[in-house]
C-alpha cells in the first residue's frame, strides 16, 4: 500500500490561507483594544465576537462559508478600531448640549478639560439659535421662549446608502446655544471630536450593514 499524502489547502503563494488571515485580523482587533484603550462593555463584547469567530474558522477552516467568517473577522477590526478613535477623542457624551443653553454648565473649557472660561477670562464662543420677528419693518426680535434649538451634523450618502446624525445640541431651552471655549485650539478639538465621532458611526453602521447582508445572502442560500 502506498503512502497516504496529507493535502493542505491551496493558496497563492504569499498570501495567507482564509483561516490565518482571520485570525491575523481577530489578533489585530485585540491589540486595538488592548492597547491604550480603556476597557469597557463594547470593548469585551467586540473580544468576544473575534473568539467566536476564530473558534469557528479554527473548527472548519476549508468549509463553505470561509469568505464570510473572514470577512466577519476583517469587519470587528475595523469596528474595533472605530471603537478606540471613539475613546480616543474623550467625547463619549452625544449630544454634548442636551435641555440646557449652555456647555459648560461647570466653568470648565470642554475642549481641554483643564482650563476655566467666562468670569473676565479670554474665551472663545460658539453661539447660534432662533429668535422670534417683533417688528418685521425695525428688524427687531426678541427670544423665542416657546422654542428649543438644536446643533447635528447629518451625513447621507444617497438612495439606498447609510443614513448617519450626530447631534451636538439638542433640545436647548429658548432655541438658543452657546459653546464656551478656553482658547482657538480648544475650540479646534472638540468640533474635530464632533467631527471624528461622525466618521466613526458612519464606519460602524457600514460594517453593521455589510454584514446584515452576508448573513441574509448565507440565510437565502440554505434554503
Amino acid at each position: 500500500m502506498g503512502n497516504t499524502v496529507k493535502h493542505t489547502p491551496r493558496r497563492t503563494k504569499g498570501r495567507p490561507t482564509p483561516m490565518a488571515a482571520a485570525i491575523n485580523a481577530r489578533d489585530l482587533a485585540a491589540l486595538a483594544l488592548r492597547y491604550g484603550v480603556e476597557q469597557s462593555a463594547k470593548t469585551r463584547r467586540l473580544l468576544r465576537e473575534g473568539d467566536a469567530i476564530l473558534a469557528r474558522v479554527e473548527k472548519s477552516p476549508t468549509a463553505k462559508g470561509t469568505s464570510d467568517l473572514l470577512a466577519d473577522a476583517v469587519d470587528l477590526y475595523h469596528e474595533a478600531m472605530a471603537h478606540g478613535r471613539r475613546l480616543e477623542h474623550g467625547m463619549k457624551k452625544f449630544p454634548a448640549l442636551q435641555r440646557q443653553s449652555v456647555l459648560p454648565s461647570n466653568g470648565i473649557c470642554p475642549g481641554c478639560k483643564k482650563k476655566k472660561v467666562m468670569r473676565g477670562r479670554s474665551t472663545v464662543i460658539v453661539m447660534g439659535g432662533a429668535m422670534r420677528v417683533v417688528d418685521a419693518k425695525t428688524g427687531s426680535a426678541e427670544i423665542a421662549e416657546d422654542c428649543v434649538g438644536f446643533l447635528d451634523l447629518h451625513w447621507h450618502g444617497g438612495e439606498g446608502d447609510v443614513d448617519v446624525h450626530l447631534p451636538i445640541a439638542d433640545e436647548t431651552p429658548n432655541g438658543q446655544f452657546e459653546f464656551y471655549f478656553c482658547s482657538i485650539y480648544c475650540l479646534r478639538v472638540f468640533f474635530s471630536a464632533c467631527v471624528d465621532e461622525l466618521s466613526v458611526r458612519i464606519e460602524i453602521e457600514q460594517i453593521q450593514r455589510a454584514r446584515k447582508a452576508r448573513r441574509l445572502a448565507a440565510a437565502a442560500g440554505r434554503k
